[in-house]
């Protein structure tokens, strides 16, 4: 196909069949250039991560959102629509202002990571929306208008769009191209 094109009078034509993972693992398939929208974004593709090149990418992506409101629940008390998280101990629950019409995936409800004030903590509760909830418990000095990082670092803690798709048993691809309009850094 490649010398049918040369042949056929397109000799300079920008030829590629790589995306970022082709690029890692199938040299002959750069041919005259390559599409790395993952690695351009300091993203390993999936199944990748351990590719010696992307030990040392990074992460250019973040997504922040502000703590819109800060609350004790009692031990045995639900959090969110569904009951599907129910407080162990009491519990201080943060709520965010960001949630799946943002682009945020509702299947991370009770899964993912959450970065506040340079520590991970769980998210709690089913994804609403236009909210999420996080269990803050261990950090006293958070407050209303605090800033959590839902992709990115924050001090120590990361994380990473990689460590998202894997919750989800999806690719990297899903959850950057969830994020829409509405998704804003405060």
């Amino acid at each position: 196909m490649v010398e049918r094109l040369r042949v056929g009078g397109f000799p300079k034509t920008p030829l590629h069949a790589a995306a970022s993972a082709g690029v890692l693992t199938i040299p002959e398939s750069l041919l005259n250039g390559a599409r790395i929208g993952l690695l351009l974004y300091g993203i390993a593709p999936a199944g990748l991560e351990a590719h010696p090149l992307c030990q040392s990418l990074q992460p250019v992506l973040r997504w922040r959102a502000r703590v819109i409101s800060v609350r004790v629940i009692p031990k045995g008390q639900s959090v969110s629509y569904g009951a599907r998280f129910r407080a162990e101990r009491p519990t201080r629950v943060a709520t965010l202002g960001v949630g799946y019409a943002d682009g945020y995936p509702i299947g991370l409800t009770n899964l993912a990571p959450v970065a506040l004030h340079g520590k991970l903590v769980p998210q709690i509760g089913r994804v609403c929306m236009d909210m999420m909830m996080v269990d803050a418990t261990d950090l006293p000095e958070l407050q209303v208008g605090d800033v959590a990082t839902l992709i990115g670092r924050d001090g120590a803690a990361e994380v990473r769009v990689e460590t998202l798709a894997r919750l989800l048993h999806t690719t990297p691809h899903e959850i950057t191209t969830r994020l829409g309009r509405r998704a804003r850094n405060p």
